[in-house]
């Protein structure tokens, strides 16, 4: 058995008094005080996020835009570069293999898939 991944912020998390968890391989804070409090702060005010358990694949050639327009619900040639959307990832009967936010970047997109997706992303 693996030990889970530990965040590049995982001592910060800790000298905060993070709760922790295991989350698809990684060991990420699931809350410090309560997480109705947080959820809370957050909706009212601003929060902050440790997301680098999160994976990217990137998606680049001549047919990278065509290819996210037919696999995603977003229409790519609609975002400008250095922009990016919020869409699912669609398998052909129209149902969600996974959301992700992609980024258009000069010449090439990279998708965010969740942590444990990307191997599914990438093959589908």
């Amino acid at each position: 058995m693996t030990m889970p991944i530990k965040s590049p912020l995982h001592e910060l998390h800790e000298q905060l008094g993070a709760k922790f968890t295991e989350f698809a391989g990684h060991y990420m804070p699931l809350y410090y005080t309560s997480i109705r409090d947080e959820h809370l702060a957050v909706r009212k005010s601003v929060g902050v996020f440790d997301v680098s358990h999160m994976s990217n694949v990137w998606v680049k050639g001549r047919d990278a835009e065509k290819l996210l327009t037919l696999t995603t619900v977003e229409d790519a040639s609609r975002i400008e570069e250095f922009r990016g959307q919020y869409t699912a990832i669609l398998r052909d009967d129209g149902t969600i293999i996974d959301d992700t936010i992609f980024l258009h970047l000069p010449g090439k997109y990279m998708l965010i898939p969740n942590a444990g997706m990307n191997e599914v992303v990438t093959k589908w």
